[in-house]
């Protein structure tokens, strides 16, 4: 079986077929424990640096 970058969907479809009567959650916490969960990012707001030394814009 070749799970590679497939999420708990795919391989909740891929046991159904093997035989596996599993739910979504269950699939999930399994790969939870053996670690194959994406890593997500962390929001990093995008801020205006208001100290900058460029001319600013006349804004009418």
């Amino acid at each position: 079986m070749r799970l590679i970058a497939t999420g708990y969907r795919r391989i909740k479809i891929e046991l159904y077929r093997r035989g596996f009567e599993v739910n979504h959650k269950v699939v999930y916490e399994l790969m939870k424990i053996d670690n194959l969960l994406c890593i997500k990012k962390q929001f990093v707001p995008k801020t205006t640096d208001s100290e900058h030394n460029l001319p600013q814009s006349i804004l009418i």
